[in-house]
């Protein structure tokens, strides 16, 4: 359905920072956790506006971009990339993003308590990927057979934030956290946007993340 915009000089018709979009969705979220259960077209939209990964594909060409991680090598086999992670990022809560939440990612959506969807799509070969943080900035990753799209799997990897989230993987509850009934401030990550309310089959709100680390490259 068409969606109405706030945005643009009403007389030149010229983009101008700040305004809003509102738009129609047909379903209610069944969670904002994009590590766990059913993965729908409004989860997708969700993890993308309120999330970031390590890489993103240019829909246009196709072709590996940086996003979290700035830029990566690999060695010689094509086995182990080590990826140098984007300086100064901070989760929503202002807290920072590291090296350590990547291995907690990957942590968490291998583990089959999670019941992810997002597990079988990082198996390589049937394999899991094995990760490293030798320091806060970079993280290591070791491909059980070498990939043959590189590291494109990462794209359908949001990285969610460690300090929200760890003890629920520990405890085996990961599934239970960030429910549509959580409080807005608990839903932390690192997207343009953040939750700001939501009233079900009513409206969801989003608002500009103030912490989001590509304000400087637009």
């Amino acid at each position: 359905r068409p969606s109405t915009t706030r945005g643009a000089d009403a007389a030149s018709g010229a983009l101008v920072k700040g305004g809003s979009l509102t738009a129609a969705i047909r379903d209610d979220p069944p969670t904002f956790n994009p590590y766990v259960g059913r993965t729908t077209n409004v989860v997708e939209v969700l993890t993308h506006l309120l999330h970031a990964s390590l890489v993103r594909v240019d829909r246009r060409t196709g072709e590996l971009t940086p996003a979290l991680a700035e830029h990566w090598t690999a060695s010689p086999d094509g086995l182990t990339w080590t990826l140098t992670l984007r300086k100064g990022v901070r989760f929503s809560d202002g807290v920072p993003f590291t090296s350590s939440d990547v291995v907690f990612a990957f942590e968490a959506v291998y583990d089959p308590r999670s019941v992810s969807p997002i597990g079988d799509s990082l198996l390589v070969a049937g394999r899991k990927i094995g990760v490293a943080a030798p320091d806060s900035a970079t993280a290591v990753l070791t491909f059980p057979v070498r990939p043959a799209g590189g590291l494109q799997v990462l794209a359908n990897l949001p990285i969610l934030p460690r300090h929200k989230l760890e003890a629920a993987l520990r405890g085996g509850q990961l599934k239970d956290r960030w429910t549509v009934g959580a409080a807005p401030a608990e839903i932390v990550g690192l997207g343009p946007f953040r939750l700001s309310s939501y009233r079900a089959s009513e409206a969801l709100e989003l608002e500009r993340n103030p912490s989001n680390w590509r304000r400087a490259r637009q």
